[in-house]
């Protein structure tokens, strides 16, 4: 993956399971062949390339059951 110009789209809906879990958490557990690590994960959140219901969010966000990241 590009990290400048990342082209792979993936989508995730939040379980209750995962209710409450940090967005870079939640990212990383469920796209690590996209994202590779945690730093990543918070990297791609701060830039906006990882989006709740297609709005930008803070890596520390606290994701909801029925989101979709």
């Amino acid at each position: 993956m590009d990290e400048d110009n990342p082209t792979v789209m993936a989508a995730a809906t939040v379980s209750r399971e995962d209710e409450g879990m940090r967005l870079d958490q939640f990212a990383f557990k469920y796209f690590p062949d996209h994202l590779c690590s945690r730093s990543r994960s918070r990297k791609a959140a701060h830039a906006g390339r990882v989006r709740v219901n297609g709005s930008e969010k803070e890596s520390s966000y606290f994701v909801v059951s029925g989101e979709k990241i």
